[in-house]
């Protein structure tokens, strides 16, 4: 108790719906009815407590019933399954541009980049620095990406804003830091 105290007939039926709460998950009320939802199996959440899985179901119930999220956006099931069959120029025309944001995303923004005939901006001599280019995305004239390759080996593709003018200055944005730090952490 936090030193609060109701009249006898609220405590009573406080005290049903804490047990109602611990013992199932969603519940509605309504006036001669409730809906109440049986607990999760599965529930996959990211590092901001959003509906989140890379891989399938973000929430799943006993009974099969299941739901696919990218970082708390819905999405198609076959986006998160079946992700290496999926046309990248799906991510440039489908109608809901959040879920285009997160298609991208979850397909590699570097196949999708490879649908728009990228402008280099600039380009590095080595290559974990990386290649600047431009592009035009639907809704979205002018956008950057940063081509980088990692110390495994593994090309990536990263949006940076549009106002990086080097791919120098771009990777730099990437880890928060000036170009002159930059300069400084060890990047030729």
């Amino acid at each position: 108790m936090v030193g609060v105290t109701y009249p006898p007939e609220w405590s009573e039926v406080l005290d049903w719906w804490a047990a109602l709460a611990r013992s199932c998950f969603w519940w509605w009320p309504y006036e001669g009815v409730v809906f109440v939802s049986a607990r999760p199996t599965l529930l996959g959440i990211d590092e901001s407590g959003r509906l989140h899985s890379e891989v399938g179901a973000a929430m799943e119930f006993s009974d099969g019933y299941a739901l696919h999220y990218w970082h708390g956006t819905a999405v198609p099931r076959e986006w998160l399954e079946k992700k290496d069959s999926i046309d990248p120029k799906l991510a440039l025309t489908w109608d809901n541009a959040e879920q285009r944001r997160c298609l991208a995303e979850i397909i590699g923004w570097g196949r999708v980049i490879e649908q728009l005939s990228p402008v280099v901006v600039d380009k590095h001599r080595d290559p974990m620095i990386g290649t600047l280019l431009r592009v035009d995305l639907p809704d979205s004239p002018g956008e950057q990406f940063l081509k980088v390759r990692c110390a495994t080996g593994l090309d990536f593709v990263l949006p940076v804003p549009p106002e990086m003018k080097t791919a120098r200055q771009a990777g730099a944005w990437t880890y928060g830091l000036t170009e002159k730090q930059y300069r400084l952490e060890g990047r030729a």
